[in-house]
């Protein structure tokens, strides 16, 4: 069972999706996180912990200061490997939140390219300037009112300004996890990522990697921390999603992202994004 050592939340933003910035240092299990999607971006900074994290198909081993960044259609999991401390911060910011600045430091992050690196990795000078700055922002969180809580506004903003003059891809790629995962679960992860919305069953992707079906769940399952259906199934909403937010309607979205039944598909999407594919399009096109 998780066990938290110090926690700290602030939440920015008195609208309907307010943007919160999180510190958290805890003891947790491997069964403990679970593949998942989100309605915002997210930050992610990692500290320290026997920790890989998996985003869409990518698999990466994470060293002190490497930067995730993920967007609204990517399912993304931390993989606790064994029960040790685990520190991060992450903030989770809404996707209009800065719409009204010249520069929205979002935009990076909602544009990348399905197979760019999710990971800044950060030099050594880089992590000096970013490191207390979110020290920084924590204790303002924690020690302060409504004054303290704009100023750690500000230097959210000023953080994100620094995450996103740092990337650079050819530096991020050096993250990618080469050693961690066995060739087969790696294999599998391409298998799906390349014919997500067309893979007919489980036994298929075993068939082609000439392995049989138990040992590929298993072995999926173990390095993965999810079953391999639940993986393909959450991976097909996030591409509907995708979808929806292009302008496709439910049923569109529905069989383009290899679903085979709508009623199904309503059935998972709400699971997973909290509301059904109509109202989420619905409030898509609000905004």
């Amino acid at each position: 069972m998780e066990r938290i050592l110090h926690e700290n939340r602030l939440k920015l933003l008195k609208t309907q999706e307010p943007l919160t910035f999180v510190y958290k240092k805890s003891c947790e299990s491997p069964d403990s996180h679970s593949l998942h999607i989100n309605n915002y971006v997210e930050v992610f900074i990692y500290i320290s912990g026997d920790v890989d994290y998996i985003v869409g198909e990518s698999y990466y081993t994470l060293k002190e200061g490497d930067i995730i960044l993920i967007n609204p259609h990517e399912v993304h999991k931390a993989v606790v490997r064994s029960t040790a401390v685990y520190e991060r911060f992450y903030i989770l910011i809404p996707v209009d939140a800065f719409l009204g600045l010249t520069f929205d430091p979002l935009q990076k992050i909602l544009d990348r390219p399905e197979n760019a690196s999710a990971v800044v990795s950060l030099s050594a000078s880089e992590w000096s300037i970013i490191k207390p700055l979110l020290y920084s922002i924590d204790r303002l969180a924690f020690d302060g009112g409504d004054r303290e809580h704009l100023e750690a506004y500000g230097k959210i903003i000023e953080l994100m300004c620094t995450v996103d003059s740092c990337g650079q891809t050819a530096k991020n790629e050096q993250t990618r996890n080469v050693g961690q995962l066995p060739l087969l679960i790696k294999d599998a992860l391409g298998y799906i990522d390349r014919n997500l919305t067309e893979i007919p069953s489980v036994a298929d992707i075993a068939d082609r990697l000439h392995v049989t079906l138990p040992y590929l769940s298993s072995m999926f399952k173990a390095h993965i921390g999810v079953n391999i259906n639940s993986y393909i199934r959450i991976r097909r909403v996030a591409f509907a999603k995708r979808l929806l937010d292009d302008g496709a309607t439910v049923t569109e979205a529905c069989f383009d992202s290899g679903f085979s039944d709508c009623s199904y598909f309503i059935k998972c999407f709400k699971q997973h994004i909290g509301t059904t594919p109509l109202k989420y399009s619905q409030s898509r096109r609000r905004l």
